[in-house]
């Protein structure tokens, strides 16, 4: 697994900010959390479950160094305990 912080710069307020992704070894995205620009939770999306506006991915990932080669987008490597903190606090936000 690898684990994806992305920042998507854009000026449109109801498309998701921030994106944690957890990516399994075929580059097949297995669990995500939107933040919008606010900080506050668009939504998460795992293979069991899509809440709110969220839904996985139905292409393979990139690479970091892919995806920070689009200027609307910058990206980094974050630890699996980063996202677990992420991903609690969203799925045990009260959008259920």
């Amino acid at each position: 697994m690898r684990y994806i912080k992305v920042t998507w710069n854009h000026q449109h307020p109801d498309e998701p900010h921030l994106i944690y992704q957890e990516v399994n070894n075929d580059s097949q995205e297995t669990r995500k959390v939107e933040l919008l620009k606010d900080g506050s939770l668009l939504g998460y999306a795992s293979g069991s479950a899509e809440i709110g506006a969220s839904t996985l991915a139905d292409q393979l990932i990139p690479s970091i160094e892919e995806i920070k080669e689009s200027d609307e987008f910058d990206a980094e490597p974050i630890t699996q305990d980063e996202f677990e903190k992420v991903w609690n606090w969203a799925t045990s936000a009260s959008m259920h």
